[in-house]
């Protein structure tokens, strides 16, 4: 990749660079990019940070550099999920009706490997095509092929048991798990820690799980992002539609998934909210009562589609004499350039946030009509005076962050690390180990943070623009080891002054003699 140093104003590439993430910056740093193997991370100062900021996005954003740079686009990334078992929803035949099995079967124990296509009919080809053992996910790894894990048994193979049930006996240690499979392949777990949306080209796929026919479902889509309506896009029918029993159809249509090609992925959970707001404000709400009697906020479209590891099954698994015969993929502008999510689905602004809350509190009050036995009506938000926003009440930050939460992290919170789960305290009794790490947010659990241990400890998240949260419990100890160290300094400053002295009264008596 090239971009503009602020002192040459002129291309310079950068090998292995992939997400804003992989940078450090440290004021008074007189560098421009340079790799940091220990910390893994690309060190540059804060003047070049700042400088090629909003360069870095337009340029990732523009599809046509990519044409230009590399002779040819950059594949829409995404990651195929192999399962040693099946991992699909599965249906079975019960006196002429088609049931779901209770019975979960998404246990994973396989590999992710990193797929690349060029066009709506690659990606559908592989997609419409999978078998039972695989699912896909739009977020990305920095390996292109790995083992994975349950979460759970990544962190017990880590030391941390919290999540672990007993029942399952002891759990493997990674030597253990490596043997198991055996590849040489690394082992990651299917977590936000290790997958993320890339600064690629990616693929963005909406899921449509309410019935509605599929000119209602796109109209209502390009009425909440009008641009969608021209990019290229396909859609195909959800996992669960078409099954049938020899020649009669027992499970119909009706939910479909929309999937777009679009530059950068990086805007794909962010794009999938505001779609999601947009068409509640526009009346497209689904809320309904779940089966523990709370209200659902269900929408045009499953909101949950924008987590990172949330995963996409292939095919049902239909046991016998149940078979499913899906209709063919529908395309829409397959020679249109991909979409800029940044511009086509941009986050919400003032007034429609509060549009949103009010028609949220319209349709949960309208469902309150018929609550079901056992509902309880939660307490009315409380809302906090805004101040006023002025220079003088604003909180100290730096360029890259919005927000400073305090008081969300103290010295036993659990930090998920790339090496494991550590204790904010163990973190801080190792901060040159931990410094600049990237790790899981221990606030908002599913996003990506960066720790920091020197000068301001905290934890800096990725999300909502830039989130510090900073470790004032710790402070005292902070003060302790400080105010420790400056003893023992004093200590070898009286220590050197009485060897200094003694040395000097020595020679004087030699002197003498």
């Amino acid at each position: 990749m090239q971009l503009l140093t602020p002192q040459a104003q002129k291309p310079v590439n950068i090998p292995g660079f992939r997400h804003p993430s992989q940078i450090l910056t440290y004021s008074g740093v007189d560098k421009d990019f340079v790799y940091d193997s220990e910390k893994k991370a690309f060190v540059c100062s804060n003047e070049a940070f700042s400088v090629f900021w909003e360069a870095l996005e337009d340029r990732y954003d523009d599809a046509e550099a990519h044409k230009r740079e590399l002779g040819t686009p950059w594949p829409y990334e995404f990651t195929c999920l192999f399962n040693e078992s099946p991992i699909s929803k599965a249906f079975y035949l019960e006196k002429g009706e088609v049931k779901r099995v209770d019975k979960k079967l998404n246990v994973y124990r396989g590999t992710a490997e990193k797929v690349g296509v060029y066009s709506l009919r690659d990606y559908t080809n592989i997609r419409l095509s999978g078998l039972t053992n695989q699912a896909l996910q739009y977020s990305v790894c920095d390996y292109d092929i790995a083992n994975i894990i349950m979460d759970g048994e990544y962190q017990a193979a880590c030391g941390d048991l919290s999540n672990w049930n007993p029942k399952k006996g002891k759990p493997k240690t990674f030597e253990e798990q490596e043997a198991y499979f055996a590849n040489g392949l690394p082992i990651i777990a299917r977590t936000g820690l290790f997958f993320d949306y890339a600064w690629r080209p990616g693929i963005l796929a909406l899921d449509f799980d309410n019935p509605m026919p599929e000119a209602e479902a796109l109209e209502k889509l390009y009425k909440a992002a009008p641009a969608l309506r021209y990019a290229p896009h396909a859609v195909y029918d959800s996992t669960s539609t078409y099954i049938y029993h020899k020649d009669k159809m027992l499970r119909g249509g009706g939910k479909y998934r929309v999937v777009f090609l679009v530059t950068n992925a990086t805007h794909i959970g962010r794009a999938i909210e505001s779609i999601f707001k947009r068409a509640i404000i526009n009346g497209d709400n689904f809320y309904k009562w779940s089966k523990d009697a709370q209200i659902k906020p269900d929408g045009l479209i499953d909101k949950a589609t924008g987590r990172k590891n949330q995963i996409d099954y292939t095919s049902a698994v239909c046991i016998p004499p149940l078979e499913q015969k899906r209709l063919e993929p529908r395309y829409y502008n397959e020679s249109a350039e991909p979409v800029n999510l940044r511009y086509a689905a941009p986050s919400l602004s003032k007034d429609e946030e509060e549009a949103y809350a009010a028609a949220d509190e319209e349709a949960r009050a309208r469902l309150w009509e018929c609550a079901p036995a056992g509902a309880v009506k939660p307490e009315p938000r409380k809302t906090k005076p805004q101040t006023p926003k002025t220079t003088e009440n604003k909180a100290p930050r730096s360029f890259r962050t919005n927000i400073v939460e305090r008081g969300k992290i103290d010295a036993g919170t659990i930090i998920n690390t790339e090496i494991g789960p550590y204790s904010w305290r163990k973190i801080m009794e190792n901060k040159e180990k931990f410094h600049g790490m990237n790790c899981e947010n221990p606030v908002r659990p599913g996003n990506d943070a960066r720790i920091y241990t020197l000068d301001k400890p905290g934890v800096w998240s990725f999300v909502d623009n830039g989130t510090y949260y900073p470790a004032p419990a710790l402070a005292r100890d902070i003060a302790r080891a400080k105010k420790a160290e400056k003893a023992k300094q004093n200590a070898r400053d009286v220590e050197a002054f009485k060897k200094m002295h003694k040395i000097k009264m020595l020679k004087a008596k030699l002197g003498k003699k």
